[in-house]
């Protein structure tokens, strides 16, 4: 009978049992964070320049929403 906490059948039990859930999860958190720095860096929350609704209007030269750099 194995060693029933060898490292290496514990791991290669980890691996196999739910490879495809992990990697699922790992890439769906990846997602949601590399999107939230995206819009935190689109617009960040002391930048008025960026952020027309800080100061209630569009800033001068600029016809979208999106920030001029």
């Amino acid at each position: 009978m194995s060693d029933p906490y060898d490292p290496n059948r514990m791991a290669k039990n980890m691996a196999d049992s739910n490879s495809v859930g992990m990697w699922a999860s790992i890439v769906l958190i990846a997602l949601v964070i590399l999107g939230g720095l995206a819009l935190f860096y689109a617009n960040p929350p002391g930048d008025v320049a960026s952020n027309p609704a800080a100061t209630g209007q569009s800033p001068a030269g600029t016809t979208g929403s999106a920030p001029s750099r």
